[in-house]
């Protein structure tokens, strides 16, 4: 399974196969030198989207910008959605591009030893909230929050929904039913979530 040149392998899968190879030491390495490594060492050519993938997966683990600046936020969620994006442009995310690269984030940073020994499927209520219970930093800036307020209100969301409990929707949003929006969201990110793991375990056979 040669998971560099899968340009479908989720975030977590290129993290594993990078820290296998060469360890957590590699995460300070400049991003040139870690494609160069792989290149020789695996003798292939790495793309741009893929080697972009491992930084944006290396930036969660080792920064708090996913969580404080709403660029590095919407460029890491085209990434982990495969989409190689242009970093000196907006490029507005959809809310289910959120909801799968939700799953990616959820799994690098909670999952206890995700990289070596992926667990059962994590449940949807153990999404971490304001209360700051599972993932940390847990708390989101406002920019964030306030950038995938908009996003959630253009998808139809009247409230934001349990996969993002602390979005700040605009002003002036009429009360509704949220129930389907918040329906669909889940099943994107509960299916990206089997998905990962399943990739995960094909990669020990």
């Amino acid at each position: 399974m040669d998971v560099f040149k899968d340009e479908k392998a989720p975030a977590l899968a290129l993290l594993s196969c990078v820290i296998r190879k060469y360890g957590v030491e590699s995460f300070d390495w400049e991003p040139g030198i870690l494609r160069a490594e792989i290149e020789d060492d695996f003798d292939i050519t790495l793309s741009d989207l893929q080697s972009d993938k491992i930084q944006a997966a290396i930036t969660v683990l080792t920064t708090n910008s996913f969580q404080d600046q709403w660029e590095a936020f919407e460029k890491i969620c085209h990434l982990f959605n495969n989409v190689a994006d242009d970093f000196s442009m907006v490029n507005p995310l959809e809310a289910e591009e959120i909801a799968q690269a939700l799953a990616d984030y959820y799994l690098i940073n909670v999952v206890e030893n995700a990289v070596e020994n992926p667990t059962n499927e994590p449940e949807l209520d153990q999404i971490p909230d304001e209360r700051g219970e599972n993932i940390s930093p847990t708390t989101y800036s406002p920019e964030v929050r306030a950038y995938v307020g908009q996003i959630l209100f253009d998808y139809g969301c009247c409230a934001a929904p349990k996969l993002f409990p602390t979005a700040i929707l605009p002003g002036g949003v009429v009360p509704g039913d949220n129930t389907e929006k918040e329906q669909a969201l889940e099943e994107i990110f509960n299916a990206r979530l089997e998905f990962i793991m399943a990739y995960l375990e094909e990669m020990k056979e």
